[in-house]
């Protein structure tokens, strides 16, 4: 059966259609399959599809564009090479250089700063607590405490291990004196042929307070243990006044004197108020004033000697023993006063009497000696001074300067240097400091 010309040009088109379709269809499947990889999918070897198809979404990128037949190994992606021991101390150094030094200290300096702000928060809290404890009213209906200043008062609570310890053991008491009676029984029983001391302390209250009386309550109580061992025999007594600068005695002193176990009178005189508004106002005169009457009027033993001992300063024991040689008025050196050393008397060797006193500092007072170089017979106390011309024993004052009060004295005793009496080794030994 042949065939027109027309049904082989129509078969001829469909042909051409059929290709230009088909060519479409390839191009556009590869348009959207190559970035996914599934075309490389289809052309990759059988064993590579499988590995493929088992691994799944586990495989890594680099691996699944090896198995996909896409993958263009790169140079940077190789496992590094092993550095040489050169390169390595090289990048030691480099680590070091000054960039990353600074960028360290910066970080250092930060964390420093931040652990300061958090103190100096911490400490104003702490201030701001302890001045509302100081503005609150107290207890026992008395005025309030003093309003609070730049200056933070000093509150043994807050230092103290237990809160309230402090107030019960500064609870006032009444005065206490031991006896004429009881003191000379005590010589009896150690049978004393010395005078004794009558050791004159005034204490105000401070924050090392009770440091300073437990160091020379240890000196006196060691100078009692010596004179009770003694081979010779004979010794002496110390008798302690301790006057506080209070309207009344306090409870922690009073249980620190008993303890001790020696003869003490302890006393509260308060300074007046109108004293204190000098600028270096003399500190101890009513005390002592005080303690001398105590000593004439109420204890009145005899014979004996007074000592003026402050409670900051440091004692050697053999102080006392050089103390109960006086005869009327002895002076001894005292060390790290007037800006120098000491402070010493010059004895002439051919007399053995004091010639002159020695000062760093010039003053024009007549007898530069410190409190603590000063201690006379107990027997002036009964004796009224001439010098002062209107019968009465010497004593301290108010209307003497700071510096005065031991010079003033001693005028309404002596006239001269000649008259005092060289104690520790004739002024060559510091006793006192």
């Amino acid at each position: 059966m042949r065939r027109g010309p027309g049904l082989v040009l129509a078969s001829l088109m469909a042909c051409i259609v059929s290709f230009a379709l088909g060519c479409m269809f390839v191009m556009f499947t590869l348009a959207h399959t190559t970035t996914s990889g599934d075309l490389w999918t289809s052309n990759a070897p059988l064993h590579m599809k499988k590995e493929l198809s088992q691994l799944g979404s586990e495989a890594s990128p680099a691996r699944r564009q090896l198995l996909e037949g896409s993958f263009v190994p790169n140079p940077e992606d190789q496992p590094p090479r092993k550095r040489e021991e050169s390169e390595e101390e090289h990048l030691k150094w480099k680590l070091l250089e000054p960039p990353l030094v600074d960028e360290v200290q910066r970080m250092l300096e930060s964390h420093d700063k931040w652990w300061k702000r958090k103190l100096e928060e911490q400490a104003h809290k702490w201030k701001l607590e302890r001045e509302q404890q100081q503005l609150q009213p107290q207890q026992n209906n008395h005025d309030a405490s003093p309003r609070a200043t730049g200056r933070i008062p000093f509150d043994p609570n807050f230092l103290g291990r237990y809160k309230g310890e402090f107030s019960r053991a500064m609870e006032p008491i009444s005065s206490y004196v031991t006896t004429k009676e009881k003191v000379l029984e005590l010589q009896q029983t150690l049978q004393s042929t010395h005078p004794i001391v009558y050791f004159i302390t005034p204490t105000a209250h401070r924050r090392t307070q009770m440091a300073d009386l437990t160091r020379l309550g240890q000196t006196l109580l060691l100078d009692q243990y010596q004179q009770q061992q003694s081979t010779s025999g004979g010794g002496g007594l110390i008798y302690w006044v301790l006057i506080e600068d209070a309207l009344r005695c306090t409870k922690r002193l009073r249980h620190f004197l008993k303890r001790l176990n020696i003869p003490f009178a302890h006393v509260a005189v308060r300074t007046p108020p109108n004293t204190k508004n000098k600028t270096l106002p003399p500190r101890g005169v009513e005390q002592r004033n005080y303690a001398m009457d105590l000593v004439q009027n109420r204890v009145g033993i005899a014979p004996g000697i007074v000592y003026f001992g402050d409670d900051d300063n440091v004692y050697d024991v053999r102080l006392f023993n050089e103390l109960r040689k006086i005869k009327r008025i002895g002076v001894l050196p005292v060390g790290y006063r007037g800006g120098g050393h000491y402070e010493r008397c010059i004895v002439n060797p051919d007399t053995g009497m004091v010639d002159s006193i020695v000062e760093k500092i010039p003053t024009r007072r007549k007898y530069p000696v410190d409190m603590a170089g000063l201690a006379y017979h107990s027997s002036l106390l009964w004796s009224s001074s001439s010098k002062n011309g209107d019968n009465r024993p010497a004593t301290f004052s108010h209307d003497w300067s700071n510096g005065q009060q031991e010079t003033r004295f001693l005028q309404q005793l002596v006239d001269s240097v000649q008259e005092l009496e060289p104690l520790a080794y004739n002024c060559t030994q510091r006793l006192t400091n």
